[in-house]
């Protein structure tokens, strides 16, 4: 009895092992049939293989991205908000998800709370930031249309910054900069105290970089140095005004007190080793 008890153990062991082994494996076959039929418009497909790892590997780190799928086919797919809201809340909660993506999630969910009563143009600010995220020059071509022919609608005003915004990042990324500009000035000329507004200026004065205008540049990050101190895109406008200063527009005195002004308000700041370096150099 004793050999035949031993060979029932050895076996129950490798067993064990075995559907171990198939557990650790699972996940990521999971996963990868539900990143397929994403790809292949099977969006039913997807959400249950989503929600299934969700349930059963809740303290795996993909976790919160399991979430964030879900959220993401409810709100850019199905334009249904409430479980949308709730699977990006749901991610949130989930203590492994990458700080870029709570970023995204949070503002999500911002977006929701400010818009999502909207049903006439919000859907149609989906369509935008879904032919956004796509990533590709198709993409921004399309969402820049979409979001013009949005814009041509008259929208509320804090939906039409959003959908100018959209607008500048996609011609920034097809590199027509001086349309790019013509947007985003408009979410802090058409709009006041726009929530986009200091993304905006950014985009502006690098869109203007990109064409040689100096002047025009300097004005935006001086603008958003004075308008969003402490911040990172202050500290960036900051930094940034006074390099052109320097580099571009050929003023040294008003550079180096820029570079000691940045010191001054950052003294733990990026950019403070190089802007210690200027005022010597400029000295």
């Amino acid at each position: 009895m004793r050999p035949r008890l031993r060979t029932s153990l050895l076996v129950l062991l490798l067993l064990g092992a075995l559907l171990a082994g198939t557990r650790l494996a699972l996940p990521p076959a999971l996963q990868y049939a539900a990143e397929e039929s994403l790809l292949h418009g099977r969006l039913e497909r997807a959400l249950r293989l989503y929600a299934w790892l969700s349930r059963w590997y809740p303290r795996r780190p993909e976790a919160g991205l399991y979430e964030l799928q879900q959220a993401d086919i409810y709100y850019y797919k199905y334009g249904n908000l409430p479980a949308a809201a709730a699977h990006y809340r749901a991610a949130l909660g989930r203590d492994r998800l990458p700080g870029g993506l709570a970023t995204y999630a949070r503002e999500q969910l911002d977006l929701i709370a400010l818009y999502g009563g909207d049903t006439s143009f919000f859907p149609r600010f989906i369509a935008v930031a879904d032919a956004f995220r796509r990533g590709s020059s198709a993409g921004f071509e399309e969402a820049e249309a979409l979001g013009q022919a949005l814009i041509a609608d008259n929208p509320p005003p804090g939906l039409a910054g959003e959908t100018w915004f959209l607008i500048g990042e996609s011609r920034l990324r097809l590199e027509k900069y001086e349309e790019a500009i013509q947007a985003y000035e408009q979410v802090f000329t058409a709009t006041t105290g726009h929530r986009l507004e200091a993304d905006a200026l950014y985009g502006a004065a690098y869109s203007a970089e990109q064409v040689g205008a100096y002047a025009r540049a300097y004005e935006y990050y001086s603008r958003l140095a004075a308008a969003y101190p402490r911040t990172l895109l202050g500290e960036v406008g900051l930094f940034t005004s006074a390099q052109l200063l320097a580099q571009k527009l050929g003023r040294p005195a008003e550079a180096r007190r820029r570079f000691e002004l940045y010191t001054q308000s950052y003294p733990e700041g990026y950019f403070r080793t190089e802007a210690q370096e200027n005022i010597k150099r400029l000295t």
